[in-house]
């Protein structure tokens, strides 16, 4: 083992390893050992005391696979492929390393410090499996390591103190329908989307104060990504999409090849470049082209950098004394969207619905608030509050869309069949954000409706009208911007088996603001009790109807 002699040099007193036994006085703080797998370089002189000046730490590697988990059973089994295409990184400082899985879906990452902060992240389009909720802990199968939070797949580098082998993760493509749990296996197989894409919207980094609150001021900054991800089992080409800022905020520089990039980090290596046109002065909005292909577990993510250029306020949210009254959960005050708009494969279940076509603009359709498992997903908004001192408004006018998702034949429904209705709010007054509201469908006495999947950023009950008919009210966690529809609330029903051809399904849905926000711009009106044609809208725009005639 060497020892440590003193030298003097230019930076005054050092000391250099040289070989022989460690010198008396140094005990066992000096001795060493080179299985720790540490080596000193130098120690620094001071005040009679050795102190460390620098110290290599050794460094690990890490190997695993991403796989495809056919049966959702946490254990990759024979016939059970590699995910090639997907990449996996550390997730804070430069996300180095990174590595891509190869086309038996391995990775191996090198140069990692044991115990490390931050995650190992799988940039992933598909779902952990075992996992039908956003956030869940590691699967019970051997090969299911990853946990997920927030519908994002990681491990915690803490928890890799040294050279790791097989550290694998099962995913599944997203399946078909509305549940929020995948199907059970079919011939070993959970069923699968062929084509199938999603988007999310997520904040990198702001210079807006107030905590968890994130209250903006003119000139404050912040840059947000977006993210496409391929949920199917085809490679997508042709993908397009849309940015949208809200009414106070703006690019950060005006031009759209400096605002908006391409992150190479967490970008599929197949996503060849991005084509962004000129940004819309008027509406704030930018469109992005993907140029080259996104195979299935593919994600691409893109950067965005903005700024704050004026109001309206959020009420209660003031940078220098926020209430609870100013919204936390997403999309908080002023709403930013992503949308995916086009891709060049047809056939998706949930895209460009009946309440988001594809000429559509992006706010006309409910958002999927980052739950790639509630439809639809090719929307994703993200938010800020705005310090009232840029001007407030108290402007609401509310307004609901219903319309049948699923029936057993478009159009109408069959006895005994299971229909699917959609319901949505809107604001459309120039208020920030409208914190509280609540969303009711009304529904014939004869039908029992299902509650909507369940989702953080709403609660759903049943219940019935002073008249007795059943309804489902949901009441939204997060503000209700301006121009920006709400989740989509999902309810499904039954229709009887006693009912004849030429009956009507009627049902009716209706918005209502928090009483603490006082009057609406275009009052709401009575609340319907029944499910009746709403033929002249009543006197506000705040219910819509929906009628379905009953087939043979």
């Amino acid at each position: 083992m060497g020892y440590l002699r003193p030298v003097r040099g230019w930076w005054g007193p050092f000391a250099r390893l040289e070989s022989g036994s460690a010198p008396r006085g140094m005990g066992r703080m000096g001795r060493w050992r080179r299985r720790c797998g540490i080596t000193v370089a130098a120690l620094m002189v001071t005040g009679g005391a050795l102190l460390p000046v620098e110290v290599q730490a050794a460094t690990i590697s890490v190997s695993g696979s991403v796989f495809w988990d056919r049966d959702n059973d946490g254990v990759r089994d024979a016939g059970e492929p590699g995910v090639p295409g997907v990449r996996v990184h550390r997730s804070n400082g430069n996300q180095a390393p990174s590595a891509t899985t190869d086309s038996q879906g391995r990775y191996t990452l090198t140069g990692l410090t044991p115990s490390s902060s931050g995650y190992l992240l799988v940039e992933s389009g598909w779902f952990r499996s075992q996992c039908a909720k956003l956030t869940c802990a590691a699967g019970p199968g051997r090969d299911n390591d990853f946990a997920t939070a927030n519908a994002f797949i990681r491990y915690p580098l803490a928890q890799l103190t040294g050279t790791t082998t097989n550290l694998n993760v099962g995913v599944l493509p997203d399946w078909p329908g509305s549940s929020a749990a995948p199907p059970a296996p079919v011939a070993g197989v959970v069923p699968a989307n062929a084509v199938d894409v999603a988007s999310r919207l997520s904040w990198t980094s702001s210079t807006c104060p107030g905590g968890k609150y994130l209250i903006c001021r003119a000139g404050d900054t912040m840059t947000v990504t977006a993210q496409v991800m391929n949920q199917g089992t085809t490679t997508l080409t042709g993908i397009r999409g849309v940015l949208d800022l809200p009414a106070s905020d703006r690019f950060a520089t005006g031009n759209a090849s400096r605002d908006v990039t391409l992150s190479a980090v967490a970008s599929a290596p197949t996503i060849t470049g991005l084509a962004v046109g000129a940004i819309d002065p008027t509406t704030q909005s930018v469109p992005i082209t993907l140029q080259g292909s996104l195979p299935p577990g593919g994600e691409v993510k893109i950067v965005a950098k903005a700024t704050v250029a004026a109001g309206p306020g959020t009420p209660g949210c003031t940078v220098s004394a926020p209430t609870s009254r100013c919204p936390t959960a997403e999309p908080q005050g002023a709403p930013l969207t992503f949308a995916v708009t086009h891709i060049d494969q047809s056939g998706d279940p949930d895209s460009f619905g009946p309440d988001c076509p594809a000429g559509a603009a992006i706010t006309t359709c409910a958002t999927g608030i980052h739950d790639k498992q509630a439809e639809p997903d090719e929307i994703d908004p993200v938010g800020h509050n705005v310090d009232p001192t840029l001007g407030v408004s108290s402007s609401y006018d509310l307004s609901a869309r219903l319309l049948a998702l699923r029936t057993s034949a478009p159009g109408s429904v069959a006895p005994g069949s299971t229909a699917v209705l959609r319901a949505v709010a809107l604001d459309t007054g120039s208020a920030t954000g409208l914190p509280g509201w609540k969303l009711t469908v009304v529904l014939p006495k004869s039908t029992k409706p299902v509650l909507p999947a369940k989702h953080a950023l709403r609660t759903c009950s049943k219940g019935t009208t002073s008249a007795g008919f059943p309804m489902v009210t949901c009441t939204g966690k997060g503000p209700l911007g301006p121009g920006v529809a709400s989740f989509a609330m999902d309810v499904s029903l039954t229709i009887p088996a006693s009912w004849k051809a030429g009956a009507r399904l009627n049902a009716i849905a209706y918005v209502t603001p928090d009483s603490a926000q006082g009057a609406e711009t275009n009052p709401a009106g009575a609340a319907p009790t029944a499910p009746t044609v709403d033929a002249d809208q009543t006197a506000s725009n705040n219910d819509a109807s929906l009628v379905l005639p009953v087939r043979p």
